[in-house]
């Protein structure tokens, strides 16, 4: 961010060394000088955003150490009645969402030796595939920027 205000700040006096050296009239030296000066008021406008934007604080959540399953209120995850309930996609966009997301949070979130993280992540890389194989051919969803999102989330966590 700051190369680029340096970079406009060398492109202004390059263009002042340029117009002094060509013969222009008083009223061409003003005018280009205020648009040096626009120029370079722009460059270091646009700038300072990004700088602030990049100094913001990041929100990461605390790793998990309990058993995931007992986080979403699954008694028994070798009960299928119950995983059913809980991991199946229920063909609403909305809520297949929401919950495909949760459960990818909760599994980024695991720390290492969690109870249960190894059948969690299992059970997850299944629920993120049958999400993925109902909405793919879908085309009032796959023009969702919320789908292009998700998707590109779920082959991230599904590459680890």
């Amino acid at each position: 961010a700051l190369a680029a205000a340096a970079c406009a700040v060398r492109c202004l006096a390059a263009l002042t060394r340029r117009a002094a050296a060509e013969h222009h009239t008083e009223q061409e030296d003003a005018a280009a000088g205020r648009r040096s000066l626009l120029a370079t008021v722009a460059a270091v406008s646009a700038v300072a955003p990004a700088t602030a934007a990049l100094a913001a604080p990041v929100d990461v959540p605390d790793r998990i150490n309990q058993d995931p399953y007992e986080l979403i209120g699954l008694g028994n995850p070798e009960d299928s009645k119950e995983d059913k309930k809980e991991f199946y996609m229920k063909k609403k966009y909305r809520a297949d969402t929401y919950q495909l997301l949760k459960h990818m949070k909760i599994s980024g979130s695991l720390d290492k030796g969690t109870p249960n993280m190894e059948k969690w992540n299992k059970r997850i890389k299944e629920e993120m595939n049958d999400w993925v194989a109902l909405y793919r051919r879908q085309d009032l969803v796959v023009g969702r920027q919320s789908y292009y999102s998700l998707y590109s989330a779920v082959n991230t966590l599904a590459s680890h």
